[in-house]
């Protein structure tokens, strides 16, 4: 018997709405946690214990036991939680932007969880894994976490004595299909023939198969609640034909997470890709108002345009601190 990765000492759960505590057992199995107490039962090893909507607060244990077997995670605060997902400018460490960072310090009520790559690589990219649990923020991680998440924690964090925990969830180079469930092409509402697609579908087809992501990565979270997402993605799917769809797709992965985490009418934020002098053609201008159309039959959905607070000079803008800012206006 055991807790879920995503269950580890300093885990942070979301305030304010239902959440589920799980992991696998083979009998029955009791959940304690901030004084209520619930009995579940695994179905194909798996058990999940839904709680109530709690306040802000912490820190508090986890016990929970099946048999003779006992799991305990403690330091487990209540607070805010958001899920940033998306491609390589998420994937973005701290300490390759240009942004000024010296003045942090650590808080160990800003905390990071990290999804596993597909693939593991050396030295700095993995230096956070899910087996690692919640990281906090300490001033030697800082310069590993990914920038976005750091920035808009630390805004977040300025604003509330309450806890944030930020899940990582990303792989550079991503297409959208491949995030997305398998029943999103079941009609075939998404084909598209290989000289239409993007070439990050074929040069990193390892990850980019259909509903890979989805499965591997995303699959680590789900259905851990969170207060929001975040998506950045969308410069591997800059070709004129990918842009005609990726709007109905964007729609289609909202609604979907959305469920699996198990909350319909979830915020989700979109952050626009920024303009790139090396593509300034169709596909790129047509992903680009793909993201603003999306933002208008996304349900809830708030567009975060980054243009005009990130450089055009490559295609992953050194600058994210002043992005970050506006994306955290919003999570307030």
């Amino acid at each position: 018997m055991k807790l879920n990765k995503i269950f580890s000492d300093g885990a942070v759960i979301p305030f304010g709405k239902p959440f589920k505590i799980y992991g696998e057992s083979d009998g029955e199995t009791i959940v304690s946690f901030h004084g209520t107490k619930r009995a579940a039962y695994p179905e194909k090893g798996v058990f999940s214990a839904e709680f109530p909507p709690m306040p802000c607060g912490g820190p508090f244990t986890i016990e929970v036991s099946c048999g003779e077997e006992k799991a305990v995670s403690r330091n487990v605060y209540i607070g805010k939680v958001y899920l940033i997902a998306g491609q390589s400018n998420v994937m973005f460490k701290t300490k390759e932007c240009l942004d000024d960072w010296s003045d942090a310090a650590d808080d160990k009520l800003l905390r990071s969880f990290f999804a596993d790559h597909i693939l593991f690589y050396d030295g700095d990219i993995d230096r956070f894994r899910a087996s690692d649990g919640w990281i906090p923020c300490r001033r030697d991680c800082i310069p590993d976490w990914t920038a976005l998440s750091f920035f808009i924690g630390r805004e977040l964090r300025k604003k509330s004595d309450a806890a944030v925990g930020m899940i990582n969830c990303y792989e550079g180079a991503s297409v959208i299909q491949s995030w997305l469930p398998e029943t999103a092409f079941e009609n075939g509402r998404f084909d598209l023939k290989r000289e239409e697609m993007h070439p990050d579908h074929f040069d990193y087809d390892i990850w980019n198969a259909r509903s890979m992501l989805y499965r591997k990565t995303f699959g680590q979270i789900k259905p851990y609640a969170v207060n929001g997402i975040i998506w950045y993605q969308g410069e591997s799917n800059t070709t004129v034909k990918e842009s005609e769809i990726y709007a109905d797709e964007l729609k289609f992965l909202a609604d979907s997470w959305r469920k699996d985490l198990g909350d319909e009418n979830m915020p989700f934020i979109l952050v626009q890709i920024a303009d790139f002098d090396g593509r300034k053609d169709k596909g790129w201008r047509g992903i680009q108002k793909a993201q603003k159309k999306a933002a208008e039959i996304i349900r809830g959905a708030k567009l975060v345009v980054s243009k005009d607070v990130c450089s055009s000079a490559g295609i992953h803008p050194p600058e994210k601190k002043e992005l970050a800012k506006r994306i955290a206006q919003i999570l307030e």
